[in-house]
């Protein structure tokens, strides 16, 4: 708008500057228009008597002088005055009537370009109020990133979170019995509490102590079920780079898990389900998201170690167990998430994973060795934000190989201190 301003200042400056020179022009021929005629007239009044006085003797030359000079006066003012008198009304009015219509118009212009500039001055201040600032747009990558896994973002240094997380799994097989098959039906309930405490901006230590449920059902009569705690875990997320530019978010974790729960090694599994897997667990991988408009795309490696288990006094069928070295297993995942609105996100994730064989060892020397096995999933959710600092995370997979649950739901609810 200041162009624009200063344009119009330029303009009117050239007008008006115009304006004087052409009245300055005009006045000029004004002046000098009166004195030609004049001196067309002069001439022939003075020539004619200046040959008549030749003629004649001298002495009368001085005479018809001073009458002609007499006579001239009154001819050249006299004419000079009557048009000046009369040419100024006649060449001010247009001119002062032109300048005023100049004058006019510019104000005019002037007056459209005050209106056009507080229009455009109204609208940049619609629009900055409608777009969207860096610190927001990273507190919804953040949303739909939390809403997809806890994995992919961090926490500000110095707060803690606490995460109230239900999960529920169902799962199904037909197993062959003599003379009979059997439907087997597995129900498993989790109630975990997870806690965040952000050491630093880019480094994050987690805890997690989960309560299980399990209810089985074989056939139509045989059932059971256990309540108890799980395995404890606890691990830590850590951001080597900054976020931003061309490359994505980068976070590393590990995390540890304990045989808190109860092994499926140490019951009696004709009348008890475990709530643990019995063994130490170690888990390190590495996790990227970046913002691709309007999705933010995420993803996922990891590695788990398993301990092995010894002294152990499982009976397995008519054998004893004692040592059991399960395999390690790779795992990726991969997803999208996108915001339907200021309050709704949507993500879309697929993960699969990759376990090696686990080898057996029974007390009478013999030793069993299992395959590999695959298992993968497809999840979808959504996460709603109920609050500035709140967004409660709803989800449901459904698993794609027979290693995996048939369905599964989750839950989680955060709170923030």
């Amino acid at each position: 708008m200041t162009v624009k301003k200063l344009m119009v200042f330029f303009v009117s400056i050239f007008f008006a500057f115009s304006l004087a020179m052409d009245i300055r022009a005009e006045e000029k021929l004004q002046e000098e228009a009166p004195a030609v005629d004049i001196r067309a007239e002069e001439k022939p009044q003075e020539e004619a008597p200046a040959m008549d006085i030749k003629a004649e003797e001298k002495p009368q030359e001085e005479t018809p002088a001073i009458d002609i000079k007499a006579e001239e006066k009154p001819q050249k003012e006299a004419p000079a005055m009557d048009i000046k008198a009369e040419e100024k009304p006649q060449k001010e009015a247009p001119e002062s009537s032109g300048l005023l219509q100049k004058i006019e118009k510019l104000e005019r212009d002037m007056a459209e370009l005050k209106k056009e500039a507080e229009v455009r001055r109204k609208e940049a201040g619609a629009r900055e109020k409608l777009a969207v600032t860096e610190e927001e747009k990273t507190a919804k990558e953040a949303e739909i990133l939390t809403a997809a896994d806890r994995r992919y973002t961090l926490r500000r240094s110095g707060t803690v979170g606490l995460d109230y997380n239900f999960g529920y799994s169902y799962y199904s097989v037909d197993r062959i019995a003599p003379f009979d098959i059997e439907h087997e039906k597995k129900h498993a309930l989790t109630h975990t509490i997870s806690v965040d405490y952000a050491f630093y901006d880019n480094l994050t230590f987690t805890g997690a102590l989960p309560f299980v449920y399990k209810y089985e059902n074989v056939g139509v009569t045989d059932s059971k079920e256990v309540s108890d705690v799980g395995d404890i875990s606890f691990g830590f997320r850590w951001q080597p780079f900054k976020s931003g530019g061309e490359w994505p978010a980068t976070i590393l974790s590990g995390s540890v898990g304990t045989p808190t729960g109860a092994s499926p090694y140490a019951i009696d599994t004709d009348r008890e389900l475990s709530t643990g897997s019995g063994f130490w667990s170690f888990t390190g991988g590495a996790s990227a998201s970046k913002t691709l408009d309007p999705v933010v795309a995420f993803g996922g490696l990891s590695y788990t170690y398993i301990l092995g288990a010894s002294g152990l006094s499982y009976k397995y069928s008519t054998a004893v167990l004692e040592k059991v070295e399960p395999g390690a297993s790779i795992g990726f995942n991969m997803g999208l998430g996108y915001a339907l609105s200021y309050n709704v996100s949507l993500n879309l994730g697929f993960s699969q994973s990759y376990t090696l064989g686990s080898t057996y060892y029974f007390e009478n020397g013999s030793k069993i060795s299992t395959a590999a096995s695959m298992s993968s999933s497809f999840s979808i959710g959504t996460g709603w934000r109920i609050n500035p600092k709140t967004t409660v995370s709803i989800g449901a997979s459904i698993g794609l190989t027979n290693n995996d649950p048939d369905f599964s739901l989750s839950f989680r609810l955060p709170f923030n201190f």
